[in-house]
């Protein structure tokens, strides 16, 4: 994810539809803006590397890899690193990045993914699950693939910011309830549109739990200090208001 989003609640009700979520139209892009951006680059991914530690020698799924920056930083970590994505376009950017012996294949984290029981010591799930409406076969089909005792690290659009953009801008948001929400991106002289399920944070807990998750971190982490010189007007008022964080809520989750 690559920006905020403020645009109503849509009607439709279903799960992937080609008609959202096209990365594959996007793709050069979305890597392009996610290789440098504030969110992505200084926000958003040293925080889920700070968040995994010391991941020397451990098998790790990076569940919606994209064109692989976190995959790319895991592995020069020492980590042994598999990436899926729905999107053939992003994925074959990672292969361009990472190399033709990467182990990169295409999934779609809504169905049964291609591994074991027991596969990975982490799973990684870097600003994926708020694509999807329903949590719940996803995040036990991550809880199947990771060993006992293994962790799943989260990083979602935080419940509490959305919401709050749109009352300050006159609206009357629901903030409870799993609410559908389009936006439409263009990146790379390419336009798609974009879906994604806001909910609460009860919702989300709850779903984790049920899942068979303990949580044993939530964050609200601030930016990297590099940012300051370099998105000097972005982070202005900020600063100004004293925020410790941007937009994202990040988790860390032990499988019971």
């Amino acid at each position: 994810m690559a920006r905020m989003t403020t645009t109503p609640e849509n009607p439709i009700e279903t799960g992937y539809s080609s008609r959202f979520n096209d990365y594959d139209r996007i793709a050069e892009g979305y890597a392009a803006e996610n290789e440098a951006s504030l969110l992505n680059a200084y926000y958003e991914r040293p925080a889920m590397l700070e968040l995994a530690g010391d991941v020397t020698g451990r098998r790790i799924l990076d569940a919606g890899c994209g064109s692989g920056p976190l995959f790319s930083a895991l592995r020069d970590r020492d980590a042994i690193v598999t990436g899926v994505d729905a999107s053939a376009g992003m994925l074959e950017l990672a292969r361009r990045r990472l190399g033709a012996d990467a182990d990169l294949r295409v999934a779609d984290l809504t169905s049964p993914l291609p591994f074991p029981d027991d596969a990975f010591d982490d799973v990684i799930a870097s600003l994926v699950l708020h694509y999807l409406k329903d949590w719940g076969p996803t995040l036990a089909e991550l809880r199947r693939v990771l060993r006992p005792g293994g962790r799943l690290l989260i990083s979602v659009e935080h419940p509490f910011v959305i919401p709050l953009m749109r009352h300050m801008a006159g609206e009357k948001p629901n903030y409870f309830g799993t609410r559908n929400r389009t936006d439409e991106w263009t990146m790379g002289g390419q336009t798609a549109q974009m879906r994604f399920w806001d909910r609460p944070l009860h919702a989300m807990t709850e779903a984790f739990t049920a899942a068979g998750f303990r949580i044993s971190v939530i964050s609200e982490p601030p930016f990297v200090p590099e940012a300051r010189e370099l998105f000097p007007e972005e982070l202005r008022e900020i600063e100004l208001t004293r925020t410790r964080f941007l937009c994202f809520l990040f988790f860390v989750l032990e499988a019971d």
